[in-house]
């Protein structure tokens, strides 16, 4: 068992409220609760593989499914790209086939 000295000093005039959450986050950064939950009840060494194993799993599906999510709105803004490139495309040759007819006429 890991031994845990947590001090927290209280600073002048500082609340009791952010002096208990200066606390807890102390106790948080090194996992205090974590291991007192770990070490409350025995677990088979097997058990502990099963759930470090659905752990990683679970973390794995989590990254496929966010690089998908990443994927996609790459794509889509892709998409986005070249559509508004194509209406400037458009636009553009309009703008040159009212210039070519404009001399026309003028010319005449």
């Amino acid at each position: 068992m890991s031994v845990a000295n947590v001090t927290v000093r209280r600073k002048p005039k500082e609340p009791i409220e952010k002096l208990i959450r200066r606390f807890r986050k102390s106790v948080d950064d090194i996992h205090l609760f974590q291991e007192i939950r770990e070490r409350e009840y025995f677990s088979k060494p097997s058990e502990k593989k099963r759930k470090k194993r659905a752990r990683a799993a679970a973390r794995r599906q989590k990254e496929a499914r966010l690089e998908k999510k990443r994927l996609l709105q790459a794509k889509a803004k892709r998409d986005r790209r070249q559509k508004i490139s194509q209406i400037d495309n458009r636009a553009a040759v309009e703008t040159a086939d009212r210039r070519t007819d404009a001399g026309r006429y003028q010319r005449s």
